[in-house]
């Protein structure tokens, strides 16, 4: 039910940023719904070990708070015990979690991509309204037109933008129009009475007066293919040398074990007095847990900038949770 409840919200939160942004809109719905999906496959990363974390903060605490565990305990089993009957509850989540980290969620950032890369190919210029400049990251193209004549169908006053590595093109047009290029299934832009200008880096600069121009998406395909680390597998990136390779692989690997970890400290922090009741300690655990899910981010930066080193890298967080609840375990007794 808890993780339930995450994933409605990922997925009201994830449609409700993409639809309300401006540049959004010239995307494609079935692109633009993929990249939805997507990014909330991705979060289940996040969502299944906070959705054991509080469950058990919750369970647990509401058996604390009706004198059940006491009973328990006064019957002779321990804190142990009780991790010993839920560890199987643990170790499916751990494994579930291990397979998010490190098979679904390089599947779902290279859709994300691929699908990002789409629609900067599909670009629906027919959605461009008036008076607003579209940002395209994934093409660096800008668009703008002033204004829109409903009745033919075309843009007015019409700007566009896109800079490549070598060179920038600017394109200014009395009016443009979007066609269906012939016996291509992509689209291309006409452009009426405007001036186009390539401004190179190494290059003498061009302007270009034209009557009629159309311009077809020629997105360099290599960018579909550029190489993506949170896309990469695993497998790949156990070999790799680079140190933000390295802090990727290692965010995948100790993700699964601090899953493990965390269920473990939960079960310690859920105990609480009759008087504070079964959320006592719910607000506490969860402000722990991102905070710990902070820090995860914070060594992970740090380890891909070389301000930490690769090794123990991540797993410092790892040794800090085994140190908390060895701590905790002290207080057991």
């Amino acid at each position: 039910m808890v993780c339930a409840v995450l994933l409605l919200l990922m997925i009201s939160y994830s449609a409700l940023s993409l639809l309300a942004d401006v540049d959004a809109q010239l995307i494609p719905d079935r692109l633009l719904w993929l990249l939805i999906i997507t990014k909330t496959a991705a979060a289940f990363e996040l969502f299944l070990p906070l959705a054991l974390y509080v469950t058990l903060l919750m369970g647990l605490g509401k058996l604390y708070a009706e004198q059940e565990i006491i009973t328990l305990q006064a019957s002779g089993m321990s804190i142990i015990d009780i991790i010993k009957l839920l560890m199987p509850l643990i170790l499916f989540v751990t494994v579930a979690t291990a397979i998010v980290a490190n098979f679904a969620r390089p599947w779902a950032y290279g859709l994300k991509y691929e699908a990002k890369y789409e629609a900067g190919k599909m670009i629906d210029f027919e959605r461009l309204q008036p008076g607003s400049f579209y940002i395209n990251n994934e093409t660096n193209t800008v668009y703008f037109a002033r204004a829109l004549d409903e009745e033919n169908d075309v843009k007015r006053d019409v700007f566009l933008y896109k800079s490549y590595d070598d060179r920038v093109e600017v394109i200014m047009a009395e009016q443009a129009k979007q066609v269906s290029s012939s016996g291509s299934k992509q689209s291309e832009i006409v452009f009426t009475d405007g001036t186009a200008s390539v401004i190179a880096k190494n290059a003498a600069d061009v302007l270009v007066n034209f009557k009629n121009m159309a311009v077809t998406s020629d997105t360099d395909a290599a960018t579909a293919r550029k190489y993506k680390r949170k896309a990469a597998t695993s497998v790949f990136l156990s070999s790799a040398k680079e140190a933000a390779d390295i802090a990727e692989f290692q965010w995948r690997v100790t993700a699964p074990v601090k899953t493990a970890l965390l269920a473990i400290l939960a079960i310690f922090l859920a105990k609480t007095s009759s008087r504070q009741g079964r959320y006592g300690k719910l607000l506490f655990g969860v402000s722990l847990f991102f905070a710990i899910h902070g820090l995860s981010i914070v060594s992970k930066t740090w380890v891909e900038q070389g301000v930490m080193m690769t090794l123990p890298g991540m797993w410092t967080i790892v040794i800090f949770l085994v140190s908390m609840i060895f701590f905790m375990r002290l207080r057991e007794h």
